[in-house]
């Protein structure tokens, strides 16, 4: 296995080991970062739903009367861009929707953690499925999507992929979305999450707490956002 090869397969299945990596003086850390961020270039969430809190289920306080006042302890002690889930609304044996963001490569061995947290004290909803959050605001917002013929660009680009996406997740059983390109609509395979989030969310992932698989559609769906905005001619970087 050669240096590009190891630095991959780092983030696929070892990311704790990626701080070592980057302080190791036989790689060139230039070279490791480039790799690394070439896997995974955007912002990249996904939203997980459980059975049971996994910040109640650790305790952690809710200081402040901020909407989401725990968010901030659990991004600290995993590491991660964002957490959110549904404990102020929901019991907790209710279903719970977690919503987890990691910035980039950096961040993916905080990911890692909070799945083994969640294996350990979570229980999937097995009647869900995973969606993930790709960040492009250039290209997922209306201003973009209504100058030209913006939205014809992206459905043409993104039809092409739907097939694609059945080599990603496995074979979709659900009934909700449907094989097609939505815009603000929970009822397709990519949705386009004009209106706020700015993201391509991808919806037909199997309900899993494995890293390797997760991590492997996110560096996956990032390829496919990275490739939208060449062929569309947009800088991502």
């Amino acid at each position: 296995m050669n240096k590009s090869q190891y630095t991959r397969e780092c983030l696929l299945s070892a990311p704790m080991l990626i701080s070592t990596l980057l302080k190791d003086k036989s790689f060139n850390p230039k070279i490791t970062k480039g790799i690394l961020y070439n896997m995974i270039p955007f912002r990249s969430s996904i939203e997980i739903e459980c059975i049971t809190s996994l910040s109640r289920v650790l305790n952690v306080d809710t200081l402040g009367h901020s909407k989401y006042p725990y968010n901030q302890i659990m991004t600290k002690k995993y590491d991660i861009y964002d957490y959110r889930d549904d404990r102020n609304r929901l019991q907790s044996k209710s279903i719970c929707e977690h919503r987890i963001s990691i910035r980039n490569y950096s961040q993916a061995a905080g990911l890692y953690k909070i799945l083994q947290d969640m294996q350990k004290y979570c229980k999937l909803n097995p009647k869900s499925g995973i969606h993930l959050h790709i960040d492009a605001p250039k290209i997922a917002n209306y201003a973009f999507i209504a100058l030209n013929n913006n939205q014809d660009r992206l459905n043409y680009f993104l039809r092409k992929k739907l097939d694609i996406l059945e080599e990603i997740f496995g074979e979709y059983n659900g009934k909700i979305n449907s094989k097609r390109i939505g815009y603000e609509d929970k009822h397709s395979w990519i949705n386009i999450r004009y209106d706020s989030k700015h993201s391509l969310e991808f919806r037909i992932a199997p309900m899993t707490f494995d890293y390797e698989t997760i991590i492997l559609w996110i560096v996956k769906c990032n390829q496919i956002v990275k490739q939208l905005h060449k062929k569309l001619k947009i800088s991502y970087k």
